[in-house]
């Protein structure tokens, strides 16, 4: 099932270059469009777990 799926669409070491979510292009040339927001975020919760 999704082990099968896992490796034949990352076995080749290919990433993924564009997404479009309805009709909106979130990904391209391998990055997020909203990359820098979530990473500050990402940062910022971490630190706060780390605090905890």
């Amino acid at each position: 099932g999704d082990s099968i799926l896992d490796a034949w669409i990352f076995a080749n070491g290919a990433s993924v270059d564009s997404v479009w979510v309805h009709g909106r292009k979130q990904v391209s040339g391998g990055q997020h469009a909203r990359r820098e927001p979530i990473a500050e975020r990402f940062r910022a919760v971490m630190t706060a777990l780390s605090a905890a």
